[in-house]
């Protein structure tokens, strides 16, 4: 159920022992945010790819744990994005999706060990 305020949310998500809350922006012409809570990331990304993409926009909330004083864990996640019909890339050579992608993933892999020291496996990363 979505809710008009944050604390609404973390209440509900509270009550059903939820692990992650997400917002998104009202509809126009509304302002503001609503909030919903699920019970664990897997729930986000399940709720988030039964949408069109034009409606998959979201902003991630970790709910801290009472119990545990310590923030539940998220996966992070990277908005890419591009355009290739722009009347000003008509003469530059776009990669493919494919392309794009593994160029990112590259360039992840080689910020993941030099700031963290850590490999991200290419089959841990989520596309949808």
């Amino acid at each position: 159920m979505w809710h008009h305020t944050q604390q609404l949310a973390f209440s509900d998500a509270h009550a059903q022992s939820h692990k992650h809350v997400i917002a998104r922006s009202n509809p126009p012409p509304g302002r503001g945010y609503r909030y919903r809570s699920f019970a664990n990331e897997d729930a986000v990304y399940e709720h988030v790819a039964s949408l069109a993409r034009s409606e998959r926009c979201f902003f991630e909330m970790i709910v801290h744990s009472p119990e545990g004083g310590v923030d539940s864990a998220s996966r992070v996640h990277f908005d890419l994005e591009w355009d290739t019909g722009d009347d000003d890339k008509t003469d530059v050579d776009m990669p493919t999706k494919e392309e794009y992608l593994n160029a990112f993933c590259d360039f992840l892999d080689s910020f993941m060990q030099k700031h963290y020291d850590t490999k991200v496996p290419r089959l841990s990363l989520i596309h949808i």
